[in-house]
C-alpha cells in the first residue's frame, strides 16, 4: 500500500464524520493520549487541517 498522499487530490473530496467534515480546521485542546484526533485522521485519511495537544504535567 502507498502511504503517499496528494494533498490536492484529498482536499477536493469532502469526508463528513458525525459532527466534522475534512473541509474544517479543527482545534482539539486536551486530547490526552490522542486517540480521538486519530480516529478522525484515520477517517479522512489525512489531518493537513487538525491540531491536537496534551498536557504533560510530570
Amino acid at each position: 500500500m502507498d502511504s503517499f498522499i496528494d494533498h490536492e487530490v484529498a482536499a477536493s473530496v469532502v469526508k463528513k464524520r458525525r459532527h466534522y467534515t475534512s473541509k474544517q480546521r479543527i482545534l482539539l485542546v486536551g486530547e490526552g493520549d490522542f486517540s480521538f484526533s486519530l480516529s478522525l485522521a484515520t477517517a479522512f485519511g489525512f489531518a493537513t487541517g487538525m491540531v491536537a495537544t496534551s498536557l504533560d504535567s510530570k
